[in-house]
């Protein structure tokens, strides 16, 4: 029985003959022997991964390397200049002297 509503009678009433018959077909292909392969890796994988494998204990060892002799007297000397370059020269005071001075207005009127 059809439920009661406004379209109900035109479903019922509709002429069927007018449709083509279709062919449904199920595609539902199975999966290839390598897809089940990758499928059967990754889960094998991702088990490991998820399983966290148990890790051995290290001891750790520091090295230390002490700096040659030329080591250290390239940074003295790089430290020097650095200093001297900050500090800034030694300059000394000087007056400026015009030893080839322009002639003035006077001379020019002559």
């Amino acid at each position: 029985e059809l439920p009661t509503s406004p379209i109900a009678g035109d479903i019922a009433a509709f002429n069927k003959d007018g449709l083509k018959k279709a062919e449904t077909t199920e595609k539902n292909p199975l999966p290839s022997s390598e897809d089940v392969n990758q499928e059967k890796t990754h889960q094998g994988l991702m088990a490991g991964v998820e399983a966290q494998p148990k890790l051995r204990h290290a001891d750790t060892q520091e090295k230390s390397v002490l700096p040659s002799a030329d080591d250290v007297k390239q940074e003295k000397d790089r430290q020097s200049l650095l200093s001297d370059v900050e500090k800034g020269p030694a300059l000394k005071k000087v007056e400026t002297e015009e030893k080839n001075p322009l002639p003035d207005t006077e001379a020019i009127a002559q």
